[in-house]
């Protein structure tokens, strides 16, 4: 068997492998799930004003693990922060 052919078998089997590891990658990078800290840290907010934004609704509530455990994924804080930034750059003059 030529061994050239053997090698550029293994280069598309590893570049096929690099595409699968990158797709499990990006799957498990939106599924990742954030707690408090990173939350108030991302929106520049103290503890108790998440849990009174979560209370009255203006911030969606978290993913409760357990009675001690509650977070949020991380997609859902992303889609949250533009929904603030796109509201930030309405013109007020014509809202």
């Amino acid at each position: 068997m030529d061994p050239t052919v053997d090698d550029g078998l293994a280069a598309r089997k590893k570049a096929a492998n690099t595409e699968k590891m990158r797709r499990i990658v990006e799957e498990r990078k939106q599924e990742r799930l954030v707690g408090k800290a990173e939350v108030c840290f991302r929106l520049g907010i103290s503890p108790a004003t998440l849990w009174r934004w979560t209370r009255s609704g203006r911030w969606p509530a978290p993913i409760e693990l357990s009675p001690q455990l509650k977070k949020w994924l991380e997609s859902v804080l992303d889609r949250e922060i533009e929904k603030i930034k796109e509201a930030a750059d309405v013109d007020p003059q014509t809202a």
